[in-house]
């Protein structure tokens, strides 16, 4: 009967232990899509930024030249990946609602990449 007791304790230990390491690698995954989807937005910038200095002011005075227009379309994406790294996880992903509490852990470095392209943005529209 003890011996019962003492195996339901350590089988319910073992069963919450591995509920928290799933839980760990969901949100482990979710930080290192949101990285990639940052350094992926920042090799757009980069691009971007090159394509601006060939171009010159005239790329950006024309209505369709294309430097504003990418310029916005990315300032978007990247308030976009700002709100998901605050709300901690992609929208409209179903595995987002299951990580809801280990917000700071997982938005600390992303949140600095982000700020740190925001910066960039910028400082490159000045």
């Amino acid at each position: 009967s003890y011996l019962e007791v003492q195996l339901e304790r350590v089988t319910a230990s073992c069963l919450t232990v591995q509920g928290f390491s799933d839980r760990i690698n969901q949100v482990a995954d979710q930080c290192n899509e949101m990285e990639a989807r940052v350094n992926g937005l920042g090799r757009q910038l980069r691009e971007l930024q090159a394509l601006q200095l060939e171009e010159g002011p005239q790329g950006q005075q024309q209505p369709g030249g294309g430097g504003g227009y990418w310029q916005r379309s990315l300032e978007r994406r990247l308030a976009k990946l700002e709100a998901e790294v605050r709300d901690g996880a992609p929208q409209g992903s179903a595995r987002g609602a299951a990580a809801s509490s280990p917000r700071s852990e997982a938005s600390g470095p992303s949140s600095s990449l982000l700020e740190d392209l925001t910066d960039q943005i910028r400082v490159a529209s000045d």
